[in-house]
């Protein structure tokens, strides 16, 4: 088991698989990617990268999966599609997209792709399948844990950001909101006791 400290959510545990998944080329380029793209210029702490927001991202999947009773199987599919969520992102994040999703495609096309074939999908496929990973993003259920408006993706950036550029809107009870999650009808939910956490989240996302 290895151990790494992130700024935000202190120690993530990482499984071989995932530091397989992290040590690929592709994961590593994410290091050179910032998270805001140009908004260092006006806000010069803003150095951030997708590669510390994916981390971010899979250590509140996995938080969730704990909340849920997951076992082991689905966790681990679930925390490694939220480690590769932007592993398809190219320079300047979303704001080189409407210059190269005409050529490339948009990121998660690029990122599907990669679970797909690539040097991610052949770590995928010895234990899963990069098919049943990339799906988990789009799965109605589950997939809604990470990119849904209380989705881990969702959170982790808020906060990351608000972190990096001191802009005090972006700091949001995470643990209460992951604690008063429920899934009714196939959908993620707050639970009435969470409500006043989850409206703080819209607000920061505003």
């Amino acid at each position: 088991m290895v151990v790494i400290k992130d700024p935000i959510h202190g120690n993530i545990d990482l499984s071989e698989m995932e530091l397989r998944l992290i040590d690929t080329p592709h994961m590593q380029r994410l290091r050179r990617i910032k998270q805001l793209a140009m908004a260092y210029l006006v806000y010069p702490g803003a150095n951030h990268t997708r590669f510390e927001h994916s981390m971010g991202t899979m250590a509140l999947t996995g938080q969730m999966c704990t909340h849920f009773g997951f076992d082991k199987e689905k966790r681990e599919k679930l925390r490694a599609a939220a480690l590769l969520h932007d592993v398809g992102h190219l320079a300047f994040s979303h704001e080189s997209e409407s210059v190269t999703a005409g050529i490339f495609g948009d990121h998660e096309k690029l990122g599907r792709q990669l679970m797909l074939r690539s040097e991610i999908a052949d770590i995928l496929n010895e234990k899963y399948s990069g098919k049943e990973v990339a799906d988990m993003l789009h799965n109605r259920e589950l997939g809604q844990l990470i990119v849904s408006d209380v989705g881990s993706d969702r959170m982790d950036y808020l906060i990351r950001d608000s972190r990096y550029t001191g802009v005090a809107y972006g700091i949001i009870d995470v643990e209460r909101i992951i604690q008063t999650l429920g899934m009714n009808r196939g959908r993620v939910v707050i639970q009435e006791n969470g409500l006043e956490s989850a409206e703080s989240l819209l607000v920061a996302r505003f």
